[in-house]
């Protein structure tokens, strides 16, 4: 998982992509997610060319992997593309080829939590109380009406 700051969070991982034939792929993956709720996100999913030539991938497809943070887990659903990379003799190895997509259904984070060690002491919580003694804040709330 990294930080940036101009693009937001984002996540980095390689995903295990599944085509609608059963066909799978892994595949280098690049999510930011959306900064708030109706936004979009940003996705860029690349082919290792040492992966070539692959098998045949059909639409939709749906993606899942793991940062290396470990405690996330991100989904992609329902992914169409546009272009699938199929180069038979790549010219290079150590490179890769982007998938251009057309369309995500679903971006799905998940976080998943540890549970406490059984040898793990529960820690005591403390209660803190404020009391509110400002005269001119007891002044307004009998000034106030419902």
């Amino acid at each position: 998982m990294g930080i940036e700051l101009a693009d937001g969070m984002s996540y980095e991982f390689d995903g295990k992509l599944v085509s609608a034939n059963d066909q799978t792929v892994v595949v280098d993956c690049r999510v930011w997610p959306p900064l708030v709720g109706g936004d979009v996100a940003r996705i860029e999913l690349n082919v290792p060319n040492a992966s070539m030539p692959l098998p045949r991938i059909l639409n939709p497809c749906h993606i899942n992997g793991q940062p290396s943070v470990g405690a996330v887990e991100v989904w992609l659903d329902d992914v169409w593309y546009r272009h699938m990379p199929q180069d038979r003799q790549p010219r290079r190895r150590a490179g890769f080829a982007p998938i251009v997509l057309t369309h995500v259904g679903k971006l799905r984070l998940t976080m998943r939590f540890k549970k406490p060690s059984e040898n793990a002491q529960p820690r005591k919580l403390k209660s803190i109380k404020f009391y509110l003694t400002s005269n001119a804040f007891s002044q307004m709330m009998l000034g106030f009406s419902c």
